[in-house]
């Protein structure tokens, strides 16, 4: 756990992604998601640090997650870039 959110609530999503079919990504995980016959790797952060008590972290530059966050990589360039 971080020190600097050690009270602190989070709550943490889950985020369906829509390809050639739907895959449900939970918060910090990587799935592979098709689209158009291309494998991507999805990464996904998708959370909410809120604090408890005082309403401050722990630590003055402690930056909370707030939001969602989509990394997405192609899984083979070259065998894409082949295709006619």
């Amino acid at each position: 756990m971080d020190p600097c959110a050690a009270q602190t609530t989070c709550n943490y999503y889950t985020v369906e992604v829509i390809g050639d079919s739907t895959v449900v990504i939970h918060d910090s995980e990587i799935a592979t998601v098709t689209i158009t016959n291309a494998n991507y790797d999805v990464n996904l952060i998708s959370r909410e640090e809120i604090p408890v008590g005082a309403g401050q972290f722990q630590c003055a530059d402690h930056h909370p997650v707030v939001g969602t966050i989509v990394g997405i990589q192609l899984k083979n360039l070259t065998e894409v870039a082949a295709q006619p």
